[in-house]
């Protein structure tokens, strides 16, 4: 019988669950995480990612990560450097964008870019979370645009 932790498509095995278990403990050392940081295995590098006491420059090195999931999870840790999400809303991968323009404390300066995306969707769901955060009639003073016009309600 296999002793691996079934993840939809990916499987876990008994060594990743344990690192991933690690690096998902507050109590972690920084020096740990940083080592973790750089697992093969990408759910262990999601899982420092979504700690909440990972540093900030951690963070930053998992914000250029090849996988679109682990860039995400790193979006949603409020210790992220907002330099770091500045290079992060210009991400190649939507899903990633989408993921900040949806995130509820994301600052309102990402929010104003990412209203301005190539992307409708991304546009579409920033202006929403502005709105959704009290920050409409901020955006439409600073982008000179009708609240209708970012709402999507014509």
């Amino acid at each position: 019988m296999s002793e691996d932790l079934d993840l939809g498509n990916e499987r876990l095995s008994p060594v990743s669950r344990i690192r991933r278990i690690v690096a998902s403990n507050p109590n972690t050392p920084a020096v740990v995480l940083g080592r973790l940081a750089q697992d093969h295995d990408a759910i262990v590098r999601m899982a420092v990612a979504e700690n909440p006491r990972t540093p900030s420059d951690i963070l930053a090195m998992l914000a250029q990560d090849a996988n679109s999931d682990v860039r995400l999870t790193v979006v949603e840790n409020r210790n992220t450097w907002l330099v770091t999400l500045y290079r992060l809303a210009a991400d190649d991968n939507d899903d990633v964008r989408y993921g900040m323009a949806e995130c509820c404390h994301m600052p309102v300066e990402i929010l104003l870019l990412l209203c301005d995306d190539e992307n409708p969707y991304v546009r579409a769901r920033a202006s929403k979370t502005m709105r959704n955060t009290g920050h409409a009639e901020r955006v439409c003073h600073l982008r000179s645009r009708p609240v209708s016009h970012l709402l999507g309600i014509a």
